[in-house]
């Protein structure tokens, strides 16, 4: 009996030492299995991390771009005198170059253009030519109304400063060398003018996650300064104001984003 009691124990031991050995290799292969995964979840946030961001996901703060494009503008007064005198009027519609950047403003649907524009007109009519130079400076302040990966429209309103330059001149003068005093002033005339406006504008963005984003902006100018037609190198008499002057603006944006 008591051998029978011993050989029961040890079996019993025997069998718990066993049992007690199958769970600590179970136990193990638990714990090792935890820190593979865990192992595994921290790669993986890792790499997404460290995978750069799409543009949707988080834009540059700066872009500069080029736009090409036209400006139609209300007709100027001075047209009126330009006629009467025999001068090819300005044309109300011309080509137009800009440069700018886009700046976007952190965590907000806003974003800013600080850009520069000219334009640049010259007709010749019978024995006359008229040239006509103008530049721009803008600042404009949009809000992005819809956008996805590859569209956006955004609205807003612009503030800008535009400089006129108007040259005028007469074919088929004689000019003496040694009577330029009485002649030079004769075959040129030079004007300029300077409005102050502000306008309404919208952006319409496609192609936006291509390597050549496109953005078409338009808006409109409405001059607020008189706009009164100077010369630097003589006293203009009956001059008019351009106050009031609307200009409208359309332009193909390239590298907007």
């Amino acid at each position: 009996m008591y051998f029978s009691i011993n050989r029961n124990f040890g079996t019993w031991f025997g069998n718990a030492k066993s049992n007690n050995q199958i769970n600590n290799h179970a136990m193990k292969k638990a714990l090792l299995f935890a820190a593979l995964c865990c192992f595994g979840v921290q790669s993986s946030i890792f790499a997404q991390e460290s995978q750069p961001e799409t543009t949707n996901e988080k834009e540059k703060p700066v872009y500069l771009y080029v736009a090409l494009g036209a400006n139609i503008n209300s007709g100027f007064k001075l047209n009126d005198k330009l006629a009467n005198a025999g001068f090819r009027k300005i044309d109300e519609a011309t080509p137009e170059f800009a440069l700018g950047f886009r700046i976007n403003i952190p965590d907000s649907k806003m974003y800013t253009d600080i850009e520069i524009s000219g334009s640049f007109y010259d007709r010749n009519d019978g024995g006359f030519r008229t040239q006509s130079i103008s530049s721009s400076s803008r600042l404009r302040v949009h809000y992005t109304i819809w956008e996805n990966k590859d569209f956006m429209f955004s609205a807003g309103g612009d503030v800008s400063y535009t400089s006129y330059y108007v040259n005028l001149f007469s074919r088929n003068n004689y000019v003496d060398l040694d009577d330029l005093p009485n002649t030079m002033n004769n075959s040129h005339v030079s004007l300029r003018s300077g409005l102050l406006n502000v306008g309404p504008s919208v952006a319409f963005g496609f192609l936006r996650d291509t390597n050549f984003p496109l953005r078409i902006n338009a808006g409109y100018d409405i001059g607020l300064t008189n706009g009164k037609w100077k010369s630097d190198f003589a006293s203009v008499g009956n001059t008019v104001k351009e106050n009031g002057l609307g200009t409208f603006y359309v332009r193909l944006a390239l590298w907007a984003w």
